[in-house]
């Protein structure tokens, strides 16, 4: 912790403190206007703190990585990038990078802790495409870490290279011709636990979660139309599976 000085200046005090050095020269910061000795060093402690931890609202010389994602976002990414790109971000890091690593003090991080978090990842079926991304942001979080945060010495992240086992591609989609979709009725005839989830997912495109999550709200039989999330209809071909 630098030392945190203050000084008197005519009727007001100013806090001063080291803020390294630029072109091998000495640097401080200081600021005058405090009415109190004791304003002015409580103001130079607060500043000191967010000198030291890049003005992004961290004064803990440890933090869980979780903790730190949050202000990362919230205090860097969030004026520096796109509302669109922040969105993605978050939902990179909510549902790929803190679910794994969100207890660990990123101090604690490590090129092996790291590694082993982008295998399991890529065990979970994470294209090669999305592993980039995730470990992308995840870099550009830890950079801001070593400088101008100067929490970690160094980013674990670096040199962190995605398996060559992780797909290329999800696996495509298609629409399954009339002839497959008879043989799977043969399959999962009238009574059948699949029956009815399989006429539906055909007949409206609706997704797999989104039929399993169904409930009697949710279909109106005198419109003849489906709701998911009490959004809106999903399609009038519910007429053909009644």
């Amino acid at each position: 912790m630098a030392t945190i000085r203050t000084r008197k200046r005519g009727r007001t005090y100013s806090y001063i403190f080291e803020a390294g050095q630029v072109n091998g020269k000495r640097k401080t910061v200081e600021k005058g206007g405090f009415k109190t000795k004791e304003a002015a060093y409580n103001a130079g402690v607060e500043a000191y703190a967010d000198f030291k931890h890049g003005n992004i609202g961290i004064v803990s010389d440890h933090i869980t990585l979780k903790d730190y994602m949050d202000n990362w976002l919230h205090g860097v990414a969030a004026v520096n990038v796109r509302a669109s790109i922040l969105s993605q971000y978050q939902k990179m890091i909510k549902y790929h990078v803190t679910p794994l690593l969100s207890d660990i003090d990123i101090q604690d991080l490590t090129p092996a802790i790291l590694d082993s978090w982008m295998r399991q990842l890529t065990r979970k079926g994470r294209t090669q495409k999305s592993l980039k991304l995730i470990l992308a942001i995840l870099r550009q979080a830890l950079n801001y870490a070593v400088y101008p945060s100067n929490l970690i010495q160094s980013n674990p992240a670096l040199y962190i290279k995605v398996p060559r086992t992780a797909p290329r591609d999800l696996v495509k989609r298609r629409i399954i011709a009339p002839h497959e979709f008879a043989a799977l009725m043969e399959a999962f005839p009238t009574g059948h636990v699949m029956h009815i989830p399989t006429l539906l997912l055909y007949n409206t495109g609706m997704r797999v979660a989104e039929v399993a999550g169904l409930r009697w709200q949710d279909i109106d039989l005198k419109q003849m139309t489906i709701s998911v999330n009490n959004r809106s209809a999903i399609s009038p071909k519910i007429r053909s599976i009644a």
